[in-house]
Protein backbone atom coordinates (compact mmCIF):
# COMPACT_ATOMS: atom_id res chain seq x y z
CA UNK A 1 0.00 0.00 0.00
CA UNK A 2 1.60 2.99 -1.26
CA UNK A 3 1.20 6.13 1.90
CA UNK A 4 2.56 9.20 1.70
CA UNK A 5 4.75 10.62 0.33
CA UNK A 6 4.37 7.02 -1.67
CA UNK A 7 0.47 6.68 -2.57
CA UNK A 8 -1.68 5.31 -5.15
CA UNK A 9 -5.50 4.86 -5.20
CA UNK A 10 -7.93 2.22 -5.65
CA UNK A 11 -9.76 0.09 -8.10
CA UNK A 12 -12.37 -1.74 -6.10
CA UNK A 13 -11.91 -5.00 -7.98
CA UNK A 14 -8.02 -5.09 -8.82
CA UNK A 15 -7.59 -7.95 -5.65
CA UNK A 16 -4.05 -8.78 -7.32
CA UNK A 17 -2.08 -5.06 -7.26
CA UNK A 18 -0.79 -5.70 -4.11
CA UNK A 19 0.27 -2.57 -2.21
CA UNK A 20 -0.96 -0.15 -4.42
CA UNK A 21 -4.58 0.13 -3.30
CA UNK A 22 -5.21 2.81 -0.48
CA UNK A 23 -7.71 1.86 2.34
CA UNK A 24 -11.19 3.04 1.90
CA UNK A 25 -10.16 5.74 4.47
CA UNK A 26 -7.15 6.66 2.79
CA UNK A 27 -9.77 7.35 -0.35
CA UNK A 28 -11.64 9.11 1.59
CA UNK A 29 -8.38 11.67 2.56
CA UNK A 30 -7.67 11.58 -1.38
CA UNK A 31 -11.59 12.48 -2.26
CA UNK A 32 -11.72 15.81 -0.11
CA UNK A 33 -12.39 14.91 3.11
CA UNK A 34 -9.13 15.72 5.23
CA UNK A 35 -8.53 19.03 6.54
CA UNK A 36 -5.91 20.20 3.44
CA UNK A 37 -7.15 21.71 0.12
CA UNK A 38 -7.73 18.82 -2.62
CA UNK A 39 -8.24 20.01 -6.38
CA UNK A 40 -11.77 20.13 -7.83
CA UNK A 41 -10.82 16.88 -10.18
CA UNK A 42 -8.04 14.60 -10.77
CA UNK A 43 -7.29 11.16 -12.22
CA UNK A 44 -4.80 8.19 -11.77
CA UNK A 45 -3.51 5.48 -13.81
CA UNK A 46 -2.26 1.87 -13.05
CA UNK A 47 -1.06 -0.59 -15.62
CA UNK A 48 0.32 -3.58 -13.96
CA UNK A 49 1.55 -7.26 -14.58
CA UNK A 50 2.14 -10.35 -13.29
CA UNK A 51 3.69 -13.91 -13.76
CA UNK A 52 2.88 -17.16 -11.93
CA UNK A 53 5.46 -19.39 -12.98
CA UNK A 54 4.86 -23.18 -13.85
CA UNK A 55 3.03 -25.63 -11.12
CA UNK A 56 1.33 -29.20 -10.83
CA UNK A 57 -1.96 -30.04 -10.77
CA UNK A 58 -3.15 -32.49 -7.85
CA UNK A 59 -3.87 -36.39 -9.82
CA UNK A 60 -3.19 -36.59 -13.45
CA UNK A 61 -4.05 -33.41 -14.50
CA UNK A 62 -0.57 -31.82 -15.72
CA UNK A 63 0.41 -28.65 -15.06
CA UNK A 64 -0.02 -24.69 -16.03
CA UNK A 65 1.11 -20.96 -15.51
CA UNK A 66 -0.16 -17.66 -15.92
CA UNK A 67 0.18 -14.36 -16.67
CA UNK A 68 -1.99 -11.69 -15.79
CA UNK A 69 -2.01 -7.94 -16.91
CA UNK A 70 -3.94 -4.95 -16.61
CA UNK A 71 -4.69 -1.37 -16.05
CA UNK A 72 -6.68 0.59 -13.40
CA UNK A 73 -8.08 3.98 -14.37
CA UNK A 74 -9.58 5.97 -11.37
CA UNK A 75 -11.49 9.57 -11.46
CA UNK A 76 -12.07 11.76 -8.57
CA UNK A 77 -14.55 14.69 -8.53
CA UNK A 78 -15.09 17.12 -5.60
CA UNK A 79 -18.91 17.78 -5.95
CA UNK A 80 -19.18 19.23 -2.80
CA UNK A 81 -17.05 20.69 -0.02
CA UNK A 82 -18.18 17.27 2.07
CA UNK A 83 -19.11 14.59 -1.04
CA UNK A 84 -16.82 13.66 -3.59
CA UNK A 85 -17.31 10.62 -6.16
CA UNK A 86 -14.71 8.13 -7.46
CA UNK A 87 -15.36 6.68 -10.78
CA UNK A 88 -13.22 3.58 -10.82
CA UNK A 89 -12.38 1.47 -14.35
CA UNK A 90 -10.33 -1.48 -14.26
CA UNK A 91 -9.54 -4.23 -16.73
CA UNK A 92 -7.37 -7.48 -16.12
CA UNK A 93 -6.06 -10.03 -19.09
CA UNK A 94 -5.27 -13.66 -17.82
CA UNK A 95 -3.43 -16.11 -20.23
CA UNK A 96 -3.84 -19.47 -18.78
CA UNK A 97 -1.53 -21.91 -20.15
CA UNK A 98 -1.59 -25.48 -19.75
CA UNK A 99 0.56 -28.58 -20.63
CA UNK A 100 -0.46 -32.17 -20.93
CA UNK A 101 -4.27 -33.35 -21.10
CA UNK A 102 -6.23 -32.82 -17.53
CA UNK A 103 -9.75 -33.45 -16.52
CA UNK A 104 -10.66 -30.12 -16.17
CA UNK A 105 -13.84 -30.19 -19.06
CA UNK A 106 -14.01 -33.72 -20.70
CA UNK A 107 -12.06 -33.97 -24.26
CA UNK A 108 -10.37 -30.57 -23.62
CA UNK A 109 -6.58 -30.76 -23.10
CA UNK A 110 -6.75 -26.98 -22.76
CA UNK A 111 -9.46 -25.88 -21.43
CA UNK A 112 -9.76 -22.48 -21.26
CA UNK A 113 -6.67 -19.88 -22.26
CA UNK A 114 -7.84 -16.21 -22.06
CA UNK A 115 -9.97 -14.95 -19.77
CA UNK A 116 -11.00 -11.15 -19.50
CA UNK A 117 -12.44 -8.91 -16.32
CA UNK A 118 -13.99 -5.58 -17.19
CA UNK A 119 -14.73 -3.97 -13.66
CA UNK A 120 -16.96 -1.00 -13.17
CA UNK A 121 -17.90 1.02 -10.07
CA UNK A 122 -19.04 4.31 -8.27
CA UNK A 123 -18.67 4.97 -4.84
CA UNK A 124 -19.91 8.08 -3.06
CA UNK A 125 -17.48 9.23 -0.32
CA UNK A 126 -19.17 11.95 2.48
CA UNK A 127 -18.08 13.72 5.25
CA UNK A 128 -20.03 13.85 8.54
CA UNK A 129 -17.98 15.48 10.90
CA UNK A 130 -13.96 15.77 11.48
CA UNK A 131 -13.39 12.36 12.37
CA UNK A 132 -16.47 10.68 10.38
CA UNK A 133 -17.94 10.00 7.29
CA UNK A 134 -19.77 7.52 5.18
CA UNK A 135 -19.34 6.14 1.94
CA UNK A 136 -21.91 3.61 -0.86
CA UNK A 137 -21.67 3.04 -4.22
CA UNK A 138 -22.39 0.83 -6.77
CA UNK A 139 -19.88 -2.21 -9.02
CA UNK A 140 -20.22 -3.92 -12.08
CA UNK A 141 -18.26 -7.07 -13.58
CA UNK A 142 -17.83 -9.00 -16.58
CA UNK A 143 -15.91 -11.93 -16.63
CA UNK A 144 -15.16 -14.59 -19.22
CA UNK A 145 -13.83 -15.67 -22.17
CA UNK A 146 -13.91 -13.44 -25.30
CA UNK A 147 -17.53 -13.41 -27.68
CA UNK A 148 -19.53 -14.59 -23.84
CA UNK A 149 -22.96 -13.05 -23.34
CA UNK A 150 -22.78 -9.70 -21.03
CA UNK A 151 -25.55 -11.64 -19.58
CA UNK A 152 -24.33 -14.62 -18.72
CA UNK A 153 -20.85 -13.21 -17.55
CA UNK A 154 -21.80 -10.22 -15.92
CA UNK A 155 -22.44 -9.53 -12.33
CA UNK A 156 -23.45 -6.19 -10.06
CA UNK A 157 -23.27 -5.30 -6.73
CA UNK A 158 -22.37 -2.52 -3.87
CA UNK A 159 -20.40 -1.07 -1.11
CA UNK A 160 -21.17 0.98 2.32
CA UNK A 161 -20.00 2.15 5.51
CA UNK A 162 -18.02 4.20 7.78
CA UNK A 163 -14.98 5.96 7.86
CA UNK A 164 -13.13 6.62 11.08
CA UNK A 165 -9.98 8.94 10.90
CA UNK A 166 -8.13 9.62 14.36
CA UNK A 167 -5.60 11.35 12.60
CA UNK A 168 -1.32 11.55 12.43
CA UNK A 169 -2.25 8.41 9.33
CA UNK A 170 -4.68 6.03 11.51
CA UNK A 171 -7.90 5.28 10.04
CA UNK A 172 -10.34 2.64 9.85
CA UNK A 173 -13.04 1.61 7.41
CA UNK A 174 -16.05 -0.65 8.22
CA UNK A 175 -18.66 -1.94 6.61
CA UNK A 176 -20.28 -4.49 3.83
CA UNK A 177 -19.68 -5.20 0.31
CA UNK A 178 -22.17 -7.59 -1.82
CA UNK A 179 -21.75 -8.70 -5.20
CA UNK A 180 -24.12 -11.54 -7.23
CA UNK A 181 -22.18 -14.18 -8.79
CA UNK A 182 -22.22 -16.21 -12.19
CA UNK A 183 -24.44 -19.14 -11.46
CA UNK A 184 -23.80 -19.00 -7.56
CA UNK A 185 -25.57 -17.10 -4.22
CA UNK A 186 -24.40 -13.77 -4.09
CA UNK A 187 -20.74 -13.05 -2.08
CA UNK A 188 -21.32 -10.89 1.21
CA UNK A 189 -18.03 -9.91 2.93
CA UNK A 190 -17.05 -7.38 5.91
CA UNK A 191 -15.29 -4.76 4.99
CA UNK A 192 -12.37 -3.81 7.76
CA UNK A 193 -9.80 -1.62 6.07
CA UNK A 194 -6.79 -0.16 8.30
CA UNK A 195 -4.21 1.72 8.18
CA UNK A 196 -2.25 2.15 10.99
CA UNK A 197 0.64 4.27 11.54
CA UNK A 198 2.96 2.50 14.38
CA UNK A 199 5.73 4.84 14.33
CA UNK A 200 7.88 6.88 11.93
CA UNK A 201 8.97 3.96 10.07
CA UNK A 202 6.12 1.28 9.75
CA UNK A 203 2.79 1.26 9.15
CA UNK A 204 -0.08 -2.05 8.85
CA UNK A 205 -2.45 -1.86 6.36
CA UNK A 206 -5.00 -3.55 4.96
CA UNK A 207 -7.52 -3.29 2.28
CA UNK A 208 -10.22 -5.56 1.02
CA UNK A 209 -8.94 -9.15 1.21
CA UNK A 210 -5.23 -7.99 1.38
CA UNK A 211 -2.83 -6.76 4.09
CA UNK A 212 0.65 -5.50 4.71
CA UNK A 213 3.23 -4.62 6.88
CA UNK A 214 5.12 -1.69 5.79
CA UNK A 215 8.63 -0.26 6.85
CA UNK A 216 9.68 3.01 5.26
CA UNK A 217 13.55 2.89 3.84
CA UNK A 218 13.14 7.09 2.79
CA UNK A 219 11.05 9.48 1.61
CA UNK A 220 11.11 7.56 -1.85
CA UNK A 221 11.61 4.13 -0.92
CA UNK A 222 9.47 1.38 1.14
CA UNK A 223 9.43 -2.31 1.57
CA UNK A 224 6.28 -4.42 2.47
CA UNK A 225 5.07 -8.24 3.87
CA UNK A 226 2.47 -9.55 2.86
CA UNK A 227 -0.88 -11.48 2.09
CA UNK A 228 -3.56 -11.72 0.15
CA UNK A 229 -7.03 -13.76 -1.02
CA UNK A 230 -8.05 -13.84 -4.38
CA UNK A 231 -11.36 -14.87 -6.15
CA UNK A 232 -11.89 -14.92 -10.17
CA UNK A 233 -14.72 -16.15 -11.40
CA UNK A 234 -15.62 -16.65 -14.96
CA UNK A 235 -17.71 -18.16 -17.63
CA UNK A 236 -16.40 -20.23 -20.50
CA UNK A 237 -17.83 -19.90 -23.94
CA UNK A 238 -20.61 -21.99 -25.28
CA UNK A 239 -18.50 -23.42 -28.09
CA UNK A 240 -17.81 -27.70 -27.25
CA UNK A 241 -16.65 -28.80 -25.34
CA UNK A 242 -17.07 -26.00 -23.04
CA UNK A 243 -20.69 -25.56 -23.70
CA UNK A 244 -20.75 -22.37 -21.32
CA UNK A 245 -18.91 -23.67 -18.12
CA UNK A 246 -17.95 -21.42 -15.43
CA UNK A 247 -14.69 -21.50 -13.28
CA UNK A 248 -13.81 -20.35 -10.28
CA UNK A 249 -9.99 -19.83 -9.07
CA UNK A 250 -9.29 -19.17 -5.60
CA UNK A 251 -5.71 -18.40 -4.10
CA UNK A 252 -3.58 -17.35 -1.61
CA UNK A 253 -0.50 -15.68 -2.22
CA UNK A 254 2.25 -14.12 0.09
CA UNK A 255 4.46 -11.24 -1.51
CA UNK A 256 7.08 -9.24 -1.02
CA UNK A 257 6.82 -5.69 -2.64
CA UNK A 258 9.45 -3.26 -2.85
CA UNK A 259 8.01 0.92 -3.92
CA UNK A 260 10.03 3.81 -5.09
CA UNK A 261 9.06 6.67 -6.37
CA UNK A 262 11.17 8.67 -8.91
CA UNK A 263 8.98 11.51 -8.89
CA UNK A 264 5.92 13.23 -7.00
CA UNK A 265 3.19 11.37 -9.42
CA UNK A 266 4.66 8.93 -10.30
CA UNK A 267 5.03 5.34 -8.10
CA UNK A 268 6.63 1.29 -8.99
CA UNK A 269 5.89 -1.12 -7.40
CA UNK A 270 8.27 -4.31 -7.78
CA UNK A 271 6.68 -7.69 -6.32
CA UNK A 272 7.45 -11.37 -6.01
CA UNK A 273 5.86 -14.36 -4.14
CA UNK A 274 4.66 -17.79 -3.71
CA UNK A 275 0.99 -18.46 -4.41
CA UNK A 276 0.80 -20.89 -1.17
CA UNK A 277 -2.88 -22.10 -2.16
CA UNK A 278 -4.39 -22.38 -5.35
CA UNK A 279 -7.97 -24.47 -5.95
CA UNK A 280 -10.10 -24.40 -9.17
CA UNK A 281 -13.24 -24.83 -9.02
CA UNK A 282 -15.51 -25.91 -12.18
CA UNK A 283 -18.95 -26.59 -12.86
CA UNK A 284 -21.57 -26.68 -15.78
CA UNK A 285 -23.19 -24.25 -17.06
CA UNK A 286 -26.16 -24.27 -14.56
CA UNK A 287 -23.71 -23.78 -11.43
CA UNK A 288 -23.96 -27.74 -10.87
CA UNK A 289 -21.76 -30.57 -11.30
CA UNK A 290 -19.04 -28.70 -9.45
CA UNK A 291 -15.27 -30.17 -9.36
CA UNK A 292 -12.50 -29.03 -7.51
CA UNK A 293 -8.69 -29.26 -8.57
CA UNK A 294 -5.81 -28.16 -6.08
CA UNK A 295 -2.48 -26.89 -7.62
CA UNK A 296 0.93 -26.81 -6.01
CA UNK A 297 2.62 -23.96 -4.43
CA UNK A 298 4.32 -21.81 -7.11
CA UNK A 299 6.37 -18.40 -7.53
CA UNK A 300 5.67 -15.43 -8.89
CA UNK A 301 7.02 -11.87 -10.06
CA UNK A 302 5.21 -8.84 -11.06
CA UNK A 303 5.32 -5.05 -11.65
CA UNK A 304 2.93 -2.43 -11.28
CA UNK A 305 3.35 1.42 -12.31
CA UNK A 306 1.11 4.31 -10.61
CA UNK A 307 0.84 7.60 -12.47
CA UNK A 308 -1.31 10.39 -10.55
CA UNK A 309 -2.48 13.32 -12.61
Amino acid sequence: MLNTPLRSFTVITAMFAFGVRPTLAQDAKEAGLAEEEQSAFSFALTPRGRYQFDTGLDGANGDFRVFRGGVGAKADWKATDRMTLALGLGYEYSNYDFSRPNAFIAGATSPFEDIHILDLGLTAYVGIDEQWSWFAGVKGRVAGESGVDVDDAGTIGGVGGLVWDLGDDRSIAFGVSAMSQIEDDALILPIINVNWKLNEQWRFASSGSMGEIIAAIDDQNEIAFGAAWENRRFRLDDSAPQLAAVVEDTSVPIFLRFAHRPSESIAINLIGGVVLWQEFEVSNRNGLATRDFDADPSGFLGVNVSIGF
